[in-house]
């Protein structure tokens, strides 16, 4: 098969490559001239499946980067958003002659995202205990949420038991001072908002427990400074 057009798009850095004259799939431009691919140039089955694999390798570097470059995510997150690219990369494809191409790589294609991953830790872009202690901060020190929400939200996110357990365990992330204090700004907002209706203390107690602990606290992180709190009123 011999490359019978070459059709840039300065929209998406694609080129659309022809093939005896017909559409057979699009490559980054960066692959293109890395190649230097041109009309007449001949290429074979295998070829093909090197150019492709080698663009969709460069997209989702790319793509990964363009995701990171907005927040820290895990591993996982970034995992998930590339199956997403991919999967929808290769239902675009109608020529007859590259769709078994493109088929083989579908049927792999968790190696490509994962030596994806592997290159982004490897140039420090992914970073999952770096994810996890940001992660945590972020939502102790602005959220004030508690280390229950934190550890169940990174386990949502794919980070490993072992990492969380690093950070949940870590007094710099985790100051029982900042923790005490982030339960009593906690109690006071929650009673600002019900204190109109004059509940009873009992009531009050639980009522106040339950919002805490929907905020990621124990039960025994809070209660000493509930009764604290209820007793002076």
């Amino acid at each position: 098969m011999k490359i019978t057009h070459l059709k840039a798009n300065k929209y998406t850095q694609r080129v659309s490559i022809f093939l005896d004259g017909d559409f057979a799939f699009s490559l980054h431009t960066q692959t293109v001239l890395k190649n230097s691919l041109n009309v007449g140039k001949s290429l074979n089955t295998r070829l093909i499946k090197a150019l492709i694999i080698q663009s969709i390798k460069l997209e989702l570097y790319t793509l990964a980067l363009a995701k990171i470059s907005t927040r820290l995510h895990s591993q996982q997150e970034v995992s998930l958003y590339l199956n997403k690219v991919l999967r929808n990369k290769f239902i675009k494809i109608s020529n007859p002659c590259i769709i078994p191409i493109y088929q083989e790589i579908k049927d792999n294609h968790r190696t490509l995202i994962d030596q994806t991953i592997k290159k982004l830790e490897k140039n420090n872009y992914l970073n999952d205990l770096k994810f996890a202690q940001n992660f945590a901060s972020y939502n102790t020190d602005l959220s004030k949420k508690g280390p229950v929400y934190i550890k169940q939200q990174l386990i949502k996110k794919g980070v490993k038991l072992s990492i969380i357990d690093q950070v949940i365990t870590d007094p710099n992330l985790f100051k029982k001072k900042n923790l005490n204090q982030n339960i009593k700004t906690l109690i006071i907002q929650n009673y600002q908002k019900i204190a109109y209706k004059h509940y009873p203390k009992i009531k009050l107690k639980k009522l106040l427990i339950d919002r805490l602990i929907r905020r990621g606290y124990t039960y025994h992180q809070v209660v000493s400074q509930i009764d604290e709190f209820i007793s002076n009123k």
